[in-house]
C-alpha cells in the first residue's frame, strides 16, 4: 500500500486546509474545528520555540486528555522534536525515571506538577494557553524528515525494566493509512479517545481520525472512562461510531446493563480476547475487530474482523506493508502445526529502543534487501 512520505503535523495541516470548518475535537461541551485546532497548534509551536524547543529534542508531555493535549503533541512535532507521553498519575519515581532515561529537554505539564526534584524543565500548560495568543497563527514551516522520531512510548515488556520505543512519523503514517482501509474510517465517523496517554493505543485514537478520515475525536475524561454507565450514556448521546478498548474496558460497558445495539466499530486489544466476551459484543456492535501488536511495531501489526462463526479468536493477518514469519530458534521457518516465534517485518517496525543498543541487537534484527535497509522485530 502506498502512503504519504510526509510528517504527522503536515498531514494534519492538509486536513485543516481541506476541511477547516469540520469538527476535529469534542470535549465536554466544546467543539473545535480543524481550522481552529491548527491555529492553536501553530501558536503553541511558536510559544514552545520561544522557550527553546528545537529539532531533535525529546519533550515530555504529561497532561490529561483534552484539546490542549492534542495541540501540544502536534506543536512539539512541528518544532521538529519528539514527544514522550507520561501519565500524570504515575508515581514520582517512575515519572522521574522516564525523564532521566529519555533525557527530555522540557516537560509540558500542569502548574500543579510540583513533586519533581528538578522543576527547571517544566513548561506549564496554563502559561502556554495564556501566552500563545501573542504568537503567530502561521506554521513554523520547518523541514522535518519523515524518518525522524515522532514519539517514544515507555514499555516494560519482557525485561520488567521500562524502555523507550522510538517510533517515526513514517511508522505512524503507515499505521494510519492501513487502518484507514481496514477496519476503515470516514469523515462521518466519531471516535472515542479514552486510553491513557502513556499507552500506544492513544496514538491510534488520535492520528487515525485526524490524519486520514477527517473524522471527529470525542475526548473522554477519566471519571467518565471508569464509569461504565456514564461512558455508555455518552456513547449513545454523542453517536460514537468507533471505539478501541481492552477486554476489561468493554466488560465495564457490558456490566452497565448495555442492551441497545450501537452502530459502532468495536476495536479490541491489549489483552487476550475471551470468546464469550466477543460473542456478547457481536450482538451489540456493528463490527468487532481484534487489534494485535507490540509497541515496537507501531500499535498494530495484525488485525482481523471477528465473526459469530469463529471458534477461537485469532490475531489475524498483517496490516499493510507488514510481513510476518514463524521461525524456530535457528531462524528457520517452522512447518504447519509446529510452535515457533513470531517475527514481524515491514514499515511498522520502529526505530528501536532509546539508549538500549544491547537490547536492539537482540530484538531488532537488521536485514538487507537489495539496497533497502529493513527491520524485523522478534516477538518474545
Amino acid at each position: 500500500m502506498e502512503y504519504p512520505k510526509s510528517t504527522l503535523h503536515e498531514l494534519l495541516e492538509k486536513q485543516a486546509i481541506a476541511y477547516p470548518k469540520a469538527v476535529a475535537l469534542e470535549f465536554d461541551n466544546e467543539k473545535i474545528c480543524y481550522g481552529k485546532l491548527q491555529e492553536d497548534i501553530n501558536k503553541t509551536a511558536h510559544y514552545l520555540w520561544s522557550k527553546g524547543v528545537r529539532p531533535g529534542q525529546i519533550i515530555a508531555i504529561s497532561l490529561d486528555r483534552s484539546p490542549d493535549l492534542i495541540a501540544s503533541i502536534f506543536a512539539v512535532l512541528q518544532c521538529g522534536a519528539a514527544y514522550v507521553p507520561i501519565d500524570a498519575s504515575y508515581p514520582t519515581q517512575r515519572f522521574e525515571m522516564i525523564i532521566a532515561d529519555s533525557e527530555a529537554s522540557y516537560i509540558i505539564c500542569k502548574s500543579t506538577k510540583n513533586d519533581l526534584s528538578d522543576t527547571s524543565k517544566n513548561i506549564f500548560i496554563e502559561d502556554i494557553i495564556e501566552g500563545r495568543n501573542d504568537n503567530s497563527s502561521k506554521s513554523l514551516d520547518l523541514t522535518v524528515q519523515p524518518i525522524s522520531v515522532a514519539y517514544i512510548i515507555y514499555t516494560s515488556g519482557s525485561t520488567g525494566k521500562p524502555k523507550g520505543v522510538q517510533v517515526s512519523h513514517l511508522n505512524t503514517i503507515n499505521l494510519v493509512y492501513s487502518m484507514g482501509v481496514e477496519p476503515g474510517i470516514s469523515r462521518e465517523d466519531k471516535i472515542f479517545a479514552l486510553t491513557t496517554i502513556s499507552f500506544d493505543a492513544m496514538v491510534m485514537e488520535v492520528f487515525l481520525p485526524l490524519l486520514h478520515g477527517g473524522a471527529s475525536i470525542v475526548l473522554v475524561d477519566e471519571e467518565t472512562r471508569l464509569d461504565g454507565e456514564i461512558l455508555l450514556e455518552k456513547a449513545l448521546k454523542d453517536n460514537i461510531t468507533m471505539m478501541w478498548g481492552t477486554p476489561s474496558i468493554w466488560q465495564i460497558l457490558l456490566d452497565s446493563d448495555w442492551k441497545t445495539p450501537l452502530k459502532i466499530k468495536a476495536l479490541i486489544g491489549g489483552e487476550p480476547v475471551p470468546l464469550n466476551l466477543a460473542n456478547k459484543l457481536l450482538n451489540l456492535c456493528s463490527e468487532l475487530w481484534n487489534i494485535y501488536g507490540p509497541t515496537e511495531t507501531t500499535v498494530c501489526a495484525f488485525l482481523t474482523q471477528i465473526s459469530k462463526d469463529d471458534a477461537e479468536i485469532a490475531i489475524g493477518k498483517p496490516v499493510a506493508n507488514t510481513h510476518a514469519y514463524l521461525l524456530d530458534e535457528k531462524g528457520n521457518h517452522v512447518d504447519d502445526g509446529e510452535v515457533g516465534e513470531i517475527v514481524i517485518g515491514g514499515d511498522g517496525v520502529s526505530l528501536g529502543y532509546l539508549n538500549r543498543l544491547n537490547l536492539q541487537a537482540h530484538r531488532l534484527l537488521m536485514t538487507f534487501l537489495l539496497i533497502i535497509i529493513k527491520c524485523i522485530y522478534l516477538v518474545i
